[in-house]
């Protein structure tokens, strides 16, 4: 006997579909006072799975490139089917390198998308995804374009007590003091900046190696950088 509960692990295969068809199954019990085997297939097919899901696991290891398709949005990531039933994690801080704030502005159940394993957890059960390190670094193009002194201008992306982080190029976030703000004393930096505004800065230093930059809103006189005090003092230079 093969009971129903038993037939398959798809719940919603049609039975009829296996008429006429020879079938591996397991043996789960035997009454021979009755005269009767219980069978099972779907023990068969969840070994197979967890055999092929193995195989599967086995076969990743950190920096192996992987194609996939997203099953499962959440505020802290996305869920990837990698095939074979192995499914991973792309943490909302691994999917650009430029900052995403909500996931499902990114990415959509269904897409499809390429990533790299970052890291194998509990034999495998648990898998970190990645997707940035598959894009260009944009730290490459730092030194063609920022240097210590230079101003350029950024986008305030947030702000906290101790300053605001600026986007200076694409994926590049620079730290502005909230010393750097002003020639006078700020108490609540969020009635000076706002996220989304755009700002001149100067990069007051710039550390490749530990990817930071500091920037600061005053000219190396100390007046707030395109302020009406400083275009004063320029103009007043240039003319003597």
């Amino acid at each position: 006997i093969l009971p129903m509960s038993q037939v398959s692990t798809d719940r919603d295969l049609d039975v009829a579909t296996l008429l006429g068809q020879t079938v591996v199954c397991e043996v789960l019990e035997i009454d021979r006072s009755r005269n009767r085997v219980l069978l099972s297939r779907r023990r068969i097919e969840e070994r197979e799975r967890l055999e092929a899901l193995s195989a599967a696991v086995g076969a990743l290891e950190p920096g192996t490139k992987v194609k996939g398709k997203v099953t499962r949005i959440e505020p802290f990531g996305a869920f990837v089917n990698i095939g074979n039933g192995v499914e991973g994690l792309v943490h909302v801080s691994q999917i650009s390198r430029q900052r995403v704030e909500k996931v499902d502005e990114v990415l959509k159940v269904g897409q499809d998308v390429d990533a790299m394993v970052l890291e194998l957890k509990d034999g495998g059960k648990r898998i970190a995804l990645g997707m940035k390190q598959l894009e260009p670094d944009p730290w490459d193009e730092v030194p063609h374009h920022l240097h210590v002194d230079g101003q350029v201008t950024g986008k305030v992306t947030r702000i906290a007590d101790y300053g605001a982080f600026v986007e200076v190029l694409p994926g590049i976030e620079g730290l502005l003091h909230v010393s750097q703000v002003s020639s006078e004393r700020i108490q609540n930096l969020g009635r000076v900046l706002s996220v989304g505004q755009e700002l001149a800065v100067r990069v007051t230093s710039l550390d490749s190696g530990s990817r930071r930059i500091s920037l600061s809103r005053l000219d190396p006189r100390g007046a707030v950088i395109r302020s009406e005090e400083h275009t004063s003092e320029l103009q007043s230079h240039s003319d003597l």
